[in-house]
Protein backbone atom coordinates (compact mmCIF):
# COMPACT_ATOMS: atom_id res chain seq x y z
CA UNK A 1 0.00 0.00 0.00
CA UNK A 2 1.12 3.72 0.66
CA UNK A 3 3.59 2.58 3.01
CA UNK A 4 5.25 0.50 1.03
CA UNK A 5 5.63 2.89 -1.91
CA UNK A 6 6.90 5.31 0.96
CA UNK A 7 9.27 3.20 1.99
CA UNK A 8 10.11 2.16 -1.69
CA UNK A 9 11.33 5.61 -2.33
CA UNK A 10 13.02 6.68 0.73
CA UNK A 11 15.13 3.45 -0.63
CA UNK A 12 15.55 4.63 -4.17
CA UNK A 13 13.42 2.88 -5.72
CA UNK A 14 11.09 4.86 -7.83
CA UNK A 15 8.76 1.55 -9.02
CA UNK A 16 5.60 1.47 -7.90
CA UNK A 17 4.06 -2.01 -8.63
CA UNK A 18 0.45 -1.11 -6.88
CA UNK A 19 -2.36 0.81 -7.98
CA UNK A 20 -3.93 3.89 -6.16
CA UNK A 21 -7.88 3.61 -6.30
CA UNK A 22 -10.23 6.50 -5.90
CA UNK A 23 -12.58 6.96 -2.99
CA UNK A 24 -16.00 7.95 -3.52
CA UNK A 25 -17.27 9.65 -1.02
CA UNK A 26 -20.98 8.33 0.91
CA UNK A 27 -23.10 10.73 1.18
CA UNK A 28 -26.59 10.67 3.06
CA UNK A 29 -29.48 13.06 1.98
CA UNK A 30 -32.24 14.02 4.51
CA UNK A 31 -35.85 14.98 3.39
CA UNK A 32 -37.62 17.29 5.95
CA UNK A 33 -40.88 19.36 6.71
CA UNK A 34 -40.86 22.70 8.82
CA UNK A 35 -43.70 23.25 10.49
CA UNK A 36 -44.06 27.10 11.44
CA UNK A 37 -46.06 28.35 14.37
CA UNK A 38 -48.11 31.82 14.14
CA UNK A 39 -49.73 33.27 17.10
CA UNK A 40 -53.53 33.21 16.37
CA UNK A 41 -55.59 36.56 18.00
CA UNK A 42 -55.44 36.80 21.82
CA UNK A 43 -59.14 35.65 22.44
CA UNK A 44 -57.80 32.01 21.44
CA UNK A 45 -55.58 31.55 25.19
CA UNK A 46 -52.10 32.33 23.47
CA UNK A 47 -52.16 28.99 21.23
CA UNK A 48 -50.30 28.17 18.16
CA UNK A 49 -51.33 26.88 15.17
CA UNK A 50 -49.18 25.04 12.59
CA UNK A 51 -48.85 25.40 9.30
CA UNK A 52 -46.26 24.72 6.32
CA UNK A 53 -45.55 28.11 4.78
CA UNK A 54 -42.18 29.14 5.82
CA UNK A 55 -41.83 33.03 5.87
CA UNK A 56 -37.78 32.45 5.55
CA UNK A 57 -35.49 31.98 3.01
CA UNK A 58 -33.20 28.85 2.31
CA UNK A 59 -29.84 31.04 3.19
CA UNK A 60 -31.60 31.98 6.40
CA UNK A 61 -32.49 28.20 7.25
CA UNK A 62 -28.70 26.95 6.21
CA UNK A 63 -27.60 29.46 8.58
CA UNK A 64 -29.90 28.33 11.07
CA UNK A 65 -29.13 24.64 10.98
CA UNK A 66 -25.37 25.33 11.04
CA UNK A 67 -25.76 27.48 14.55
CA UNK A 68 -27.73 24.44 15.72
CA UNK A 69 -24.87 22.40 14.78
CA UNK A 70 -22.62 24.39 16.53
CA UNK A 71 -25.11 24.73 19.56
CA UNK A 72 -25.55 20.89 20.11
CA UNK A 73 -22.35 19.63 18.92
CA UNK A 74 -19.62 22.51 19.33
CA UNK A 75 -16.77 23.13 16.62
CA UNK A 76 -16.32 19.33 16.30
CA UNK A 77 -19.69 18.96 14.44
CA UNK A 78 -19.68 21.99 12.50
CA UNK A 79 -16.06 20.63 11.40
CA UNK A 80 -17.62 17.32 10.77
CA UNK A 81 -20.83 18.40 8.72
CA UNK A 82 -19.81 21.55 7.35
CA UNK A 83 -17.36 19.82 4.51
CA UNK A 84 -19.89 17.80 2.87
CA UNK A 85 -23.43 19.56 3.66
CA UNK A 86 -25.43 21.46 0.97
CA UNK A 87 -28.70 22.26 0.85
CA UNK A 88 -29.93 20.79 -2.50
CA UNK A 89 -34.22 21.68 -2.63
CA UNK A 90 -36.05 24.11 -0.27
CA UNK A 91 -39.56 24.80 -1.08
CA UNK A 92 -41.31 27.98 1.04
CA UNK A 93 -44.52 26.74 0.04
CA UNK A 94 -44.58 23.47 1.06
CA UNK A 95 -42.25 23.55 4.15
CA UNK A 96 -40.00 21.18 2.56
CA UNK A 97 -36.00 20.25 1.81
CA UNK A 98 -33.37 18.02 1.02
CA UNK A 99 -29.74 18.27 2.66
CA UNK A 100 -27.11 16.18 1.87
CA UNK A 101 -24.02 14.95 4.29
CA UNK A 102 -21.13 12.77 4.95
CA UNK A 103 -22.36 9.42 6.01
CA UNK A 104 -20.93 8.73 8.93
CA UNK A 105 -22.09 11.92 10.49
CA UNK A 106 -25.97 11.46 9.38
CA UNK A 107 -26.88 10.96 12.41
CA UNK A 108 -25.50 14.07 13.79
CA UNK A 109 -27.31 16.78 11.43
CA UNK A 110 -30.31 14.49 11.95
CA UNK A 111 -30.20 15.33 15.59
CA UNK A 112 -29.52 18.91 15.19
CA UNK A 113 -32.81 19.14 13.17
CA UNK A 114 -34.80 17.98 15.19
CA UNK A 115 -33.45 20.00 18.44
CA UNK A 116 -33.94 23.64 16.45
CA UNK A 117 -37.03 25.65 17.63
CA UNK A 118 -36.38 28.72 15.65
CA UNK A 119 -35.10 30.28 12.15
CA UNK A 120 -34.49 33.83 12.80
CA UNK A 121 -37.51 34.99 15.09
CA UNK A 122 -39.99 32.30 13.98
CA UNK A 123 -41.06 29.15 16.22
CA UNK A 124 -40.47 26.18 14.01
CA UNK A 125 -40.41 22.18 14.35
CA UNK A 126 -38.57 20.25 11.81
CA UNK A 127 -39.28 16.83 11.02
CA UNK A 128 -36.85 14.44 9.09
CA UNK A 129 -38.98 12.45 7.30
CA UNK A 130 -36.83 10.49 5.20
CA UNK A 131 -33.21 9.64 5.18
CA UNK A 132 -31.45 8.01 1.61
CA UNK A 133 -28.52 7.76 0.21
CA UNK A 134 -29.05 8.83 -3.20
CA UNK A 135 -31.36 12.47 -3.58
CA UNK A 136 -33.32 10.35 -6.56
CA UNK A 137 -35.14 8.07 -3.44
CA UNK A 138 -35.34 11.45 -1.42
CA UNK A 139 -37.23 13.07 -4.37
CA UNK A 140 -39.71 10.07 -4.78
CA UNK A 141 -40.43 10.13 -1.33
CA UNK A 142 -41.23 13.67 -1.30
CA UNK A 143 -43.83 12.90 -4.30
CA UNK A 144 -45.19 10.38 -2.36
CA UNK A 145 -46.22 12.49 0.40
CA UNK A 146 -47.64 15.20 -1.57
CA UNK A 147 -49.39 12.90 -4.02
CA UNK A 148 -51.02 11.64 -0.23
CA UNK A 149 -51.83 14.75 0.94
CA UNK A 150 -53.56 16.28 -2.52
CA UNK A 151 -55.93 12.86 -2.64
CA UNK A 152 -56.46 13.67 0.99
CA UNK A 153 -57.17 17.06 0.41
CA UNK A 154 -59.41 16.43 -2.57
CA UNK A 155 -61.14 13.85 -0.52
CA UNK A 156 -61.70 15.82 2.51
CA UNK A 157 -60.38 13.23 4.87
CA UNK A 158 -57.26 13.82 7.59
CA UNK A 159 -53.26 12.91 6.51
CA UNK A 160 -52.71 10.06 8.83
CA UNK A 161 -48.78 10.61 9.46
CA UNK A 162 -46.92 7.17 10.17
CA UNK A 163 -44.56 7.03 13.92
CA UNK A 164 -41.83 4.98 12.28
CA UNK A 165 -39.66 6.49 9.76
CA UNK A 166 -38.28 4.65 6.30
CA UNK A 167 -34.53 4.63 6.75
CA UNK A 168 -32.19 2.84 4.66
CA UNK A 169 -30.77 -0.03 6.33
CA UNK A 170 -26.70 0.05 5.24
CA UNK A 171 -25.71 2.77 7.75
Amino acid sequence: GIVNLQLRLIAGSSRYTGSLEMVRFKNRYLLAEIITFREISQSAQDSASPQNVAAFTKEELSSAIKESIKLNFGDFGLGCLFPAMQMKYFSASTGSFIIRCARSYARMLWASLTLMNQVGKQKVVIRVRHVGGTIRACQLQLIKINRDFVKAAETGATVVQPDEMDVDADD
